[in-house]
């Protein structure tokens, strides 16, 4: 409908214009017909008053009209106030002569007023020697010769303004024939597009009922008042919800509120768009059988033609699939958090074994010589009991490294990288002694301060000595050794780790950062581990973290921006 206005108003517009043009124009001949008509009228008074005058002259010669003398001196004066008239401007009781500007025109009446002053003198000599034969035959002559140039410069005008009146009427004539060739083809026009509208109309809206149709089925939308009542719901929002399109209009959407999203949500989107600003966020919906879903929606204010409020439209976005990946990937990350927690412990049990194996041999040692009453060396003792002594020192500072480690937060804050790297290898080279790995580190002497996390970077290294670990085992891999090293350029601190077991198959090298993949026995691994590395090497610390194959085995090159 707003389309076939606008066509409408760009006809009339259109149809306006060439009017105003054609009025416009008939004005500037009517104008023109106007200024010249006047100027006829006097020439045709002048050829009138010379045409008199040279008649009344011949009769006053002839002897039959003395008594009319003064009326041809006014005849001359009426000539000449109409060509002032007509140079200059000037009106009678009945016509208005506007000046000319028409330089062939003003010309000629000069001429004329010239010819006319001569015919005059002629007559006036001739009428006082009239009874000069002699004289008076010469006079004759001149005044007819006078006589002609007079008429001869007055058909010239006249010829001028035929000429003029010919062209202004041809003029005006084009001008009507060209604007109404513009009507006719703008009415032709006007009914072509008329014509292919009321055609392409109907197809129009088949598209747009198609659209609505697509829109109606796929698209989870629906309208509200300003009081939040719905008024409209598509056929996708119904089949979420496993509600009628009746049991929904007329009611809040409330209906599919769920009671574990959090009010703090509702709350916020009310607040949001009350101050007349959209709102979009995720929400907890319930179904009519009981069942949930996520939508992602995003609620706009809606307005009628003059920008009254009328309500609000919202467009939801199904999202269930997502959050339920998302819930299960958290129990995941969880699952491989509470694994390196048990990996930790394991680490734990192991440095603890020879230490308290240590102390049991001494103390079952000083119980038996007590219980046998054997005599017991009082230096001899006091040895061994600081030797147990120094092996609860360490149990405790063990015990103090894991707490420290556990406690550590997400703050970020300026840290001593090899401070954090042997933190780190603290925590699992107890077990790569037990397992007889060599554990070989080549850590410069810079002082290295790089700004993460406190607690992640030890992570990152346990997570990838333990993967080497794993791999060392499984391959059975004689004299295995993991090669810790750091170095620093002009920007980066850059830790290695390698392996002396083989590599990582090419065909899989370039995923194993990749959530979820793993080639460990699903029981022996989630496939997050060498993920979450990566995720805070790189988002962590807005550094890398590359994987590649040495002659050896499998290299894991890591650069974090060091903090001048």
């Amino acid at each position: 409908m707003n389309s076939r206005y606008k066509i409408i108003g760009f006809i009339l517009l259109i149809g306006m214009l060439v009017l105003s043009l054609h009025n416009y124009s008939y004005k500037q001949a009517k104008n023109i017909y106007n200024e010249i008509m006047p100027l006829d009228d006097a020439i045709m008074n002048m050829e009138k008053e010379i045409m008199i005058s040279h008649l009344w002259i011949e009769e006053i010669i002839a002897g039959d009209s003395s008594n009319k003398v003064d009326q041809i001196l006014l005849h001359f004066d009426n000539i000449e106030w109409y060509s002032n008239a007509i140079l200059n401007g000037d009106s009678n009781e009945i016509i208005i002569y506007k000046k000319t500007n028409n330089i062939e025109i003003i010309n000629l009446l000069d001429k004329l007023k010239d010819n006319v002053n001569e015919f005059k003198n002629i007559f006036l000599n001739r009428y006082e020697n009239i009874n000069a034969s002699n004289a008076g035959s010469k006079l004759d002559v001149l005044q007819d010769e006078s006589f002609d140039k007079i008429l001869k410069i007055l058909n010239n005008i006249e010829i001028i303004l035929h000429n003029d009146i010919t062209f202004s009427k041809n003029q005006f004539e084009d001008l009507h024939k060209m604007f109404t060739f513009i009507i006719i083809a703008m009415i032709i026009f006007s009914l072509g597009l008329f014509y292919l509208y009321a055609k392409n109309e109907e197809k129009l809206k088949q598209i747009q009922s198609k659209n609505n149709n697509i829109m109606n089925t796929n698209i989870i939308y629906s309208r509200t008042n300003t009081k939040g009542i719905i008024t409209e719901a598509s056929d996708a929002f119904c089949n979420i919800s496993k509600y009628s399109r009746e049991e929904l209009i007329g009611k809040s959407h409330n209906i599919v509120r769920h009671e574990d999203c959090d009010s703090v949500i509702f709350a916020d989107l009310w607040k949001t768009i009350k101050s007349g600003n959209s709102w979009s966020g995720e929400i907890l919906n319930k179904a009519k059988d009981g069942s949930y879903y996520w939508v992602s929606a995003n609620i706009e204010l809606e307005y009628d033609d003059n920008s009254n409020h009328i309500g609000y439209f919202a467009i939801r976005q199904n999202i269930t699939k997502a959050k339920d990946f998302e819930k299960q990937h958290l129990k995941l990350m969880q699952s491989e958090k509470m694994s390196a927690l048990g990996n930790m412990i394991g680490n734990i049990a192991h440095q603890w074994r020879q230490p308290l194996n240590f102390i049991s041999i001494k103390a079952s040692g000083i119980n038996i010589s007590i219980v046998s009453g054997l005599d017991i060396d009082d230096k001899k003792l006091e040895k061994e009991m600081n030797e147990i002594i120094n092996k609860t020192d360490y149990l405790s500072q063990t015990i103090n490294t894991f707490s420290d480690f556990l406690k550590e937060t997400k703050k970020i804050e300026i840290c001593d990288i090899k401070e954090r790297i042997n933190m780190g290898v603290g925590i699992v080279k107890t077990v790569l002694d037990d397992l007889h790995i060599n554990l070989i580190q080549d850590i410069c002497d810079d002082d290295i301060k790089i700004l993460m996390p406190k607690g992640e970077l030890p992570e990152v290294i346990i997570n990838i000595v333990n993967n080497a670990k794993d791999v060392l085992i499984q391959r059975n891999i004689q004299n295995p050794y993991v090669n810790l090293s750091l170095i620093k350029n002009n920007t980066h601190a850059i830790i290695t780790i390698e392996d002396n077991a083989g590599g990582i198959e090419q065909d899989i090298l370039a995923k194993i950062f990749d959530p979820y993949f793993t080639t460990k026995h699903e029981s022996n691994g989630t496939g997050l581990g060498l993920h979450m590395s990566y995720k805070i090497v790189v988002e962590s610390f807005k550094g890398s973290l590359i994987a590649h194959n040495s002659n050896n085995g499998a290299v894991f090159t890591i650069e974090i921006p060091i903090v001048e």
